[in-house]
This record gives C-alpha cells, sequence and structure tokens, in this order.
C-alpha cells in the first residue's frame, strides 16, 4: 500500500536525483557546500549582530529573531555570490557526461540519507518497542513486526529503508557501539548512586531529627 510517507520519500529522492543532473556534480557539491557555509558564517556573525541590535532594542526574543534573520540573510547572499562567481570561473569542467552522472548518483546519495533520517525519526515516534530495546543495535536489527507501528508498518519504502539502516549498523564499528552502551550504563549508574545519596540524606536528617527528640526527654 502506497501511503503519504512513500510518496514523500520518492519525491525526496526524485528531486535530489534531478537537481543532481541538472548541475552535475561540480555543482551540486559546490551549492551543498555554499550552504552548509552560510549556516557556519551565520552562527558566527550571530553574536555581533545580536549584540547590535541589543543597543536598540531592549526584547530580548525579538532581538533574538531579528538577529538570527540578519545573521542567515547575510551569510546566504554572501556565500550565494561566491559560489556562482566559482561555478563562472571553472565552467568549462562542467555539464560533461561525467559531471552530470555523478552529480546524479550524489544527488542520490543525499536524497536517500535525507530519507533515511525522516524515516528514523518517524519510527521512533511510531515504534511499539523502541523503549524497550536495550540498545540502537537491538532496535534495528529486531523484527519489523514488533518494530514499527502507524504508518511505517504499512508503507512501501519501510522494507528497503529498514534492510538500509541494518547495513549501517553493521558497518559502525562495535566500539563505537560498546561506548554507547557503556555511557549509557554509566548515566543509569550515576542516576541510581544520585538516587542512593539522596535516600541516605532522607536517612541522616531522620536520624538527626529523632536524636533532638531524645534530647529533650532527656532534659525533661
Amino acid at each position: 500500500m502506497i501511503t503519504f510517507f512513500d510518496i514523500t520519500i520518492f519525491a525526496i529522492i526524485t528531486l535530489f536525483s534531478f537537481f543532481g543532473l541538472y548541475q552535475g556534480i561540480i555543482g551540486f557539491a559546490t551549492r551543498i557546500l555554499g550552504f552548509i557555509t552560510s549556516i557556519m558564517l551565520g552562527y558566527f556573525l550571530y553574536p555581533y549582530i545580536s549584540d547590535l541590535i541589543g543597543k536598540y532594542m531592549d526584547n530580548e526574543v525579538i532581538r533574538i529573531i531579528i538577529a538570527g534573520v540578519i545573521s542567515y540573510v547575510i551569510a546566504l547572499i554572501l556565500c550565494v555570490f561566491i559560489v556562482y562567481k566559482f561555478l563562472a570561473i571553472i565552467s568549462f569542467m562542467r555539464n560533461g557526461f561525467i559531471d552530470r552522472f555523478l552529480g546524479l548518483l550524489a544527488g542520490f546519495a543525499v536524497g536517500t540519507t535525507i530519507s533515511l533520517v525522516l524515516f528514523f525519526i518517524t519510527m521512533i515516534f511510531t515504534s511499539e518497542n523502541y523503549f524497550k530495546s536495550k540498545s540502537l543495535k537491538d532496535f534495528v536489527v529486531s523484527s519489523k513486526q514488533s518494530k514499527y507501528g502507524g504508518v511505517l508498518k504499512v508503507s512501501v519504502t519501510t522494507d528497503y529503508l529498514d534492510a538500509l539502516s541494518k547495513n549501517i549498523i553493521v558497518i559502525i564499528p562495535n566500539e563505537t557501539l560498546k561506548s554507547i552502551e557503556k555511557n549509557k550504563d554509566l548515566n543509569n549508574f550515576k542516576n541510581s548512586l544520585k538516587k542512593s545519596n539522596d535516600s541516605n540524606d532522607d536517612e541522616d536528617v531522620f536520624s538527626r531529627e529523632l536524636q533532638d527528640e531524645l534530647s529533650n526527654i532527656d532534659d525533661e
């Protein structure tokens, strides 16, 4: 059964694939890099613009919104200008068969990655046993029947994205997964230790109150 989730996945992969084919690997990679750079540059400009706006505006919420928008717009305009100038300089290297074919592959890869992220987010919100799994690896390799709920249980793309997510888990080094599990166990240990300390503190308070009561009785 084709669902709205399937249509969304198909649309994302198709759009990025055609965009990569149209731009070629050079244009596609340059624009992606420019987009990422604009975000980083906007993050760098934000504190300075925020301080400048703060001199004329007291409302913190409005100041944050305006500073964020202005920072990103400036960064985006600057990066777009640099990207187009760069592409104009290397225009003789673009639009060949290899360039467009590699652009198609790159667009397909980016679209698939975005689809997989969307799949993971949907999986977490619709899962029946996500919070019962001991680790991410146990959850990903578990059976489809117990893992998915809602729209993912009947979607056509679920089987393919499920297989892809399992392959990604396989190529992740075991040391990384073990470190995640150790950190999780360490956090559980810290929480239990904190609860134990809180319990001991309550016992100490009770003991002191009991001693005070006994002292009052002796004085009487």
